[in-house]
């Protein structure tokens, strides 16, 4: 069973919104967790997270020369 830790010891986020749409980015404190996080952080576990906060889908961007991820969620 894998270890689990609560995000915010890991990466720090900001989020802001778009009209109808939430923006969130996830940025890991350690550029060496960045792999980590894509594995860890999918679109299906932020729906998931969310739950009914969240009514469309949610989309991931990930930005790896920030060593970051851009969550929309719609």
């Amino acid at each position: 069973m894998a270890k689990q830790i609560e995000l915010f010891y890991v990466a720090h986020a900001r989020a802001g919104d778009k009209g109808n749409d939430q923006t969130m980015s996830v940025i890991p404190y350690r550029t060496e967790d960045y792999g980590l996080l894509a594995e860890a952080l999918t679109s299906e576990v932020m729906k998931t997270h969310f739950g009914s906060l969240v009514e469309g889908e949610i989309t991931r961007f990930d930005v790896p020369n920030l060593f970051a991820f851009n969550f929309v969620m719609r």
